[in-house]
């Protein structure tokens, strides 16, 4: 229990993300001088992670969401195609159709 209550510590979490990148899920970190300086977003992260909602509940999670990271990537090639898109590519990788 020690370990965990560390592991998931407001100063472990924003280490952790200034040595891994890996966004911090306390709000609290993005106010640290050394995060704002390594990251001028941290007001945009923090906004995103709070704004964010629960995974979708499937089975499937990591194949749905390789579909939308694949068809939505680079951000620059997404048009008004690109949602219809995701829909065929994500039921195609679903069924076997295509591979991610």
């Amino acid at each position: 229990m020690a370990l965990v209550e560390c592991v998931n510590a407001l100063e472990k979490a924003t280490q952790y993300m200034l040595d891994k990148g890996e966004p911090s899920p306390y709000a609290a970190s993005y106010d640290d001088p050394k995060v704002r300086k390594n990251y001028p977003n941290a007001d945009l992260i923090r906004e995103s992670i709070s704004d964010g909602g629960p995974r979708p509940l499937t089975p499937f999670y990591v194949d749905v969401a390789g579909s939308i990271f694949q068809t939505w990537h680079p951000p620059a090639a997404v048009n008004a195609e690109t949602p219809a898109q995701t829909d065929e590519f994500t039921a195609d990788v679903l069924n076997g159709r295509r591979l991610l």
